[in-house]
């Protein structure tokens, strides 16, 4: 006779089904459809036959946010002998505790000119164009499923390519 309810934000609604399953364990379900993001974190409310209520606060987020697999710091170096192909940088990569397909992008700072990050894989691919002097590259690299972010802080370093009098080679490659 237990009745188990859902209370959101600014919102509630009653579990589909509730089952006392003993005097310290009870089963209330409701389908996935009627927790929403903006309601969230839910409390759970239990109403006994004879009255007495209990809540539990904040206990259900419908939606949690993805998580870094990728440390953060550096993720490598751009030597100005690689070509586009070898370049060693390691990709951002992150789960999400809901099975949530992940996207990737820079929510803040720069990359190197002509890197690019791909937002389904979380590589890096492109031709970096030629700098003078080693530069390090620093941005917050976002992790996104469903409508959650998760932000991390990275860096990439680029190698100068300068001559022994301190001028700039000009060089170019061909990927034919």
């Amino acid at each position: 006779g237990a009745i188990a309810s859902f209370i959101g934000t600014s919102a509630s609604f009653n579990a589909s089904t509730t089952a006392v399953n003993s005097s310290t364990q009870i089963t209330a379900v409701a389908p996935k459809s009627s927790f929403l993001n903006a309601q969230e974190p839910y409390g759970v409310k239990v109403l006994n036959v004879s009255g007495l209520s209990g809540i539990l606060a904040s206990q259900i987020n419908v939606d949690s946010s993805p998580v870094f697999n990728t440390a953060s710091g550096s993720l490598g170096t751009i030597d100005h002998t690689q070509l586009p192909s070898s370049y060693s940088l390691t990709a951002l990569s992150a789960t999400d505790p809901d099975g949530d397909t992940v996207s990737y992008s820079k929510a803040s700072g720069s990359l190197p000119s002509g890197l690019v990050l791909n937002s389904s894989t979380g590589a890096f691919s492109g031709n970096v164009n030629q700098i003078a002097s080693t530069t390090t590259f620093n941005f917050n690299g976002r992790a996104t499923a469903n409508s959650k972010n998760t932000d991390r802080s990275f860096s990439i370093a680029q190698e100068g390519f300068l001559n022994q009098n301190g001028t700039q080679f000009a060089y170019s490659f061909n990927n034919s």
